[in-house]
């Protein structure tokens, strides 16, 4: 899905292919969950990168100069296999803040 909107986005008529820039000085968010904790995107962690590390190339397609994005501050979920409801629900109520204030 991700490739998808690279492809259709990003290297299509929205970005590198634009000459008028339409995504120029846009904000970028991506929302990631994992199952495993978040020890283990760390560099000593099972995963071995952070996951700001594996966000990169996305980081750094999003601020190239044909894009000009701005990249935002990943949301991550981690552990999302002992999630409770309650904890959910605040998860949820995060998601929209990060979404509307940044």
């Amino acid at each position: 899905m991700l490739k998808e909107w690279f492809d259709r986005v990003l290297v299509g008529d929205f970005g590198i292919r634009s000459t008028t820039f339409p995504l120029r000085g846009k904000h970028l968010g991506v929302a990631v969950s994992t199952f495993g904790p978040a020890e283990s995107y760390q560099p000593t962690g099972y995963n071995r990168y952070t996951m700001e590390e594996l966000l990169k190339p996305i980081q750094a397609t999003a601020s190239n100069p044909f894009i000009g994005m701005t990249f935002m501050t990943p949301y991550i979920l981690n552990g999302v296999g002992d999630v409770t409801d309650e904890q959910l629900a605040q998860t949820a109520a995060e998601y929209v803040k990060y979404v509307t204030n940044q």
